[in-house]
Order: structure tokens, then sequence, then C-alpha cells
């Protein structure tokens, strides 16, 4: 589960992003920009960390999108980029 802010924060918009900054960072994500390992895929745990500080950096610290995952759930991917 993601979420794009905590309780307490309001989910920040910009035109200049298009819309919200937590939509922003995982349609980017999934497009490729979250592919930190460089392989092609976009894993579950690869936008979880991505949508994170991208958020963080596009609303200086102001948005703070929250996740929780079970501890047994095995990595998995999301998307795969075409190269």
């Amino acid at each position: 589960v993601m979420a794009s802010s905590t309780g307490d924060e309001t989910s920040l918009e910009s035109r200049e992003w298009g819309g919200g900054a937590f939509t922003k960072a995982l349609v980017d994500g999934l497009r490729g920009s979250a592919d930190l390992v460089s392989d092609g895929v976009v894993m579950n745990l690869e936008i979880d960390a991505y949508v994170g500080l991208t958020v963080i950096n596009l609303t200086a610290g102001k948005q703070t999108p929250v996740s929780s995952k079970r501890l047994n759930v095995i990595p998995f991917p999301l998307s795969r980029i075409k190269k």
C-alpha cells in the first residue's frame, strides 16, 4: 500500500507537474526512472524508494509519501522498460 502523504500533510499539486507530486513520481517511475539497478524492470521495492525520494524533493519536504508492506512479500516486477 502506498499513500501520497502522511495523515497530517496535504498532497500537493502543480501545473508544472500536470497534477500531483505523487502521481508525477509514480508515472515517471513506472516509465523507467525508478529502474534503479538499470536492468530494464521496475520492481515494487524500486518504485517505493523512487517515489518517496522524488516526492520529498519535488515538494521541498512538504509532502512525504508513506507505504506499508508485509515482511513476507517477495519483490515483484511492476513494469518493463523498452530499451
